[in-house]
């Protein structure tokens, strides 16, 4: 199962890197790397132990990346400068 999922998600991340630009695959790949963590706790029973403190840290991070991805997202128009060199 271990190796099934592997090679699916080095598939979809190799089709996501060809179906776009780096601005809009990088940041989605790098937020959804987290719940990678959750399939392993559903899917082959791997347990995290975390206190209450850490698991708040955790899910204020979570939420920062989340909304750093959305703003970056939004955020098309960045690497355009209005400098035109005519």
């Amino acid at each position: 199962m271990l190796i099934v999922i592997g090679v699916i998600a080095t598939l979809l991340q190799q089709s996501a890197f060809h179906a776009g630009s780096l601005r809009a695959s990088v940041p989605a790949m790098l937020v959804l790397e987290p719940w990678s963590r959750a399939a392993g706790e559903v899917l082959l029973g791997e347990h995290l132990a975390v206190d209450k403190p850490s698991a708040a840290v955790l899910a204020v991070a979570v939420g920062a990346m989340a909304a750093a991805t959305i703003a970056l997202g939004r955020d098309e128009g960045a690497g355009r400068t209005s400098w035109n060199p005519r």
